[in-house]
């Protein structure tokens, strides 16, 4: 049975003082055409300027439709929602609006990115089966405030886009003679929200954390479209993000974990290196892993999953015993995110970190034995870098 999908008065995740997405929609101010819109072009660089001068960190989530970016932001926000005796404990808030709400278009997209907040992630934490994003795209601040056993504090600030990363290309400017208004100033949204992003990766000045979301499949037509998609998008970033990307933070998530192993099993709670290995250099070593090892920045991988799949999708699932190990994957990544917001190395929670992946070796030739074990080979790799 389905829960209850209307939520009471007492949200925990309502923002008080940020328009509603209903009060953006309502305002007389013009379309998003209008000359007043302040991302057309050179103007629309000003985000990064933003996210450069607040000290916030900008997280870009790629992955194709049904890939998990929502659910696995979503569980993100709630991690300090769900472990609250851990030091240092992280209190996740909606963050400072990015855009100017004196605007039509900023107006509209602090309000989807409220939206999100208050409403996806709210019922994430209900243990609701969420909707897709439908195609629209949105940045979402978050602030981050670490307080230790010491009481120490320490604010972070970070910028996660939702997006689905296939139009890092202005579309075309010109509407569908049959689009209604709405697909229109949808149309309009998106091409500002593509716009944004290209200029973010290409003018972006300081290291940012890029995440690639490979859901696994069992079907092989869908896999390799999945591939194809993040193989493409891979290409995308590193055209865009030029020699920025060498001080990036870059990780290849195999998302959707549950669906290859059971929650509880050795494999879904600490899969081992070589699993890791062969898996990525078989199923995925052509093309969408080979590329992400062509990058140049700081490269990790690890599996991931934000809940347990059932008929209706993918839902939490924090109740015991699989509390301690759902948990365990947000822990990790954002470990892994204020790390790299940091810039000083030092891990948060040094129990949980992404590894490294081994350099792609190159195929041996036809007259050559067969390959060796991948334990082998990662012993030969660290061997010689002595």
């Amino acid at each position: 049975m389905k829960t209850e999908t209307s939520p009471p008065l007492n949200n925990p995740f309502k923002s008080p003082g940020v328009p509603s997405m209903s009060d953006a929609t309502a305002s007389p101010q013009g379309n998003l055409e209008t000359a007043h819109n302040p991302f057309a072009a050179p103007e629309h660089l000003q985000l990064g300027d933003t996210m450069r001068d607040r000290s916030i960190h900008p997280v870009i989530i790629f992955g194709s439709n049904a890939a998990g970016k929502s659910v696995l932001l979503a569980s993100l926000l709630t991690y300090g929602q769900e472990v609250t005796n851990e030091s240092p404990h992280l209190d996740i808030t909606f963050g400072e609006p990015l855009f100017d709400s004196g605007i039509n278009t900023g107006r509209k997209l602090n309000a989807l990115a409220l939206s999100f907040y208050e409403t996806k992630v709210y019922r994430w934490q209900r243990r609701e089966v969420l909707p897709g994003t439908q195609g629209d795209a949105f940045f979402v601040p978050v602030d981050v405030e670490l307080t230790s056993r010491e009481a120490t504090q320490t604010l972070q600030k970070f910028a996660f886009l939702d997006w689905e990363g296939e139009k890092l290309t202005p579309i075309s400017s010109q509407a569908d003679p049959v689009m209604s208004s709405s697909d229109t100033e949808l149309r309009s949204r998106k091409r500002i929200m593509d716009q944004m992003a290209s200029s973010l990766l290409a003018h972006f000045p300081r290291p940012i954390s890029v995440l690639f979301l490979l859901p696994m499949e069992k079907d092989n037509a869908t896999t390799e479209r999945h591939c194809q998609t993040i193989a493409s998008m891979i290409e995308r970033y590193k055209e865009h993000r030029g020699g920025l990307a060498r001080n990036d933070h870059c990780l290849f998530l195999l998302n959707q974990w549950d669906k290859a192993y059971n929650v509880g099993s050795e494999n879904f709670v600490a899969p081992s290196e070589d699993l890791l290995e062969d898996l990525l250099s078989g199923t995925y070593r052509s093309p969408a892993w080979s590329k992400f090892l062509g990058l140049p920045g700081n490269l990790v991988k690890m599996q991931h999953s934000s809940g347990v799949h059932d008929n209706d999708g993918v839902r939490i699932s924090y109740e015991s015993p699989h509390k301690e190990q759902l948990l365990r994957y947000p822990k990790t990544l954002w470990n892994w995110l204020l790390t790299n917001a940091s810039g000083n190395g030092n891990a948060v929670y040094p129990d949980v970190v992404p590894a490294q992946p081994l350099p792609e070796l190159p195929p041996p030739p036809s007259a050559a034995p067969a390959p060796e074990p991948t334990a082998i080979r990662r012993a030969m790799y660290w061997l010689n870098r002595l």
